[in-house]
């Protein structure tokens, strides 16, 4: 049995609250807790932040492990939410790389839930994913992330990215992600 914290808490992290949410969880014998939106960047609702995969040392100023031990500490496993094909155009990755998100020419697609699909068959961007959910899995103790590929586009090429890349689209760079996050 899992536990999501997304609707206990959303996008209000408290280490006390989550912690005695984990304390209940273990006594109802939930398996594995996860740990939803607010963890990462600037990601205090749902118009900022998506996109930057690093933990908020403003939310989290010791960093994620003091959560993380605890669940592990009461015999569950520790889950992270991480949702890697979507971006808000409020983000620093959005920011720093506007060819990234997923587009034709200079039209953006009408935006579902304050998001855009990430252009994960550009090279960098896969990267820069990659290489921030690497950096998550480096904490031992996560034993699982949670992906919610909420993938909609009808945008079928990206014309903001290089000529030889605005064919690649999101889905096949999303799927080989999430197959790399499983082994």
């Amino acid at each position: 049995m899992t536990l999501n914290v997304w609707e206990a808490v959303y996008f209000d992290h408290d280490l006390d609250r989550l912690v005695d949410l984990a304390e209940r969880a273990a006594k109802l014998g939930v398996e594995r807790y996860v740990l939803d939106h607010g963890w990462f960047g600037t990601r205090r609702n749902d118009r900022a932040g998506l996109g930057d995969w690093t933990v908020s040392k403003e939310v989290w100023p010791d960093g994620l492990h003091p959560l993380v031990n605890t669940v592990t500490g009461l015999g569950m496993q520790f889950g992270l939410w991480f949702e890697p094909e979507m971006i808000n155009l409020d983000s620093d990755a959005a920011r720093a790389h506007p060819e990234w998100v997923m587009a034709t020419g200079d039209r953006l697609p009408i935006e579902s839930r304050h998001q855009q699909v990430i252009n994960l068959g550009i090279p960098e961007c896969y990267a820069y994913t990659s290489a921030t959910r690497s950096s998550r899995s480096s904490l031992s103790s996560i034993q699982s992330e949670t992906h919610t590929r909420s993938v909609r586009s009808s945008t079928p090429r990206s014309t903001r990215a290089p000529p030889e890349e605005q064919d690649s689209i999101s889905r096949p760079g999303c799927a080989a992600l999430i197959s790399s996050s499983s082994r």
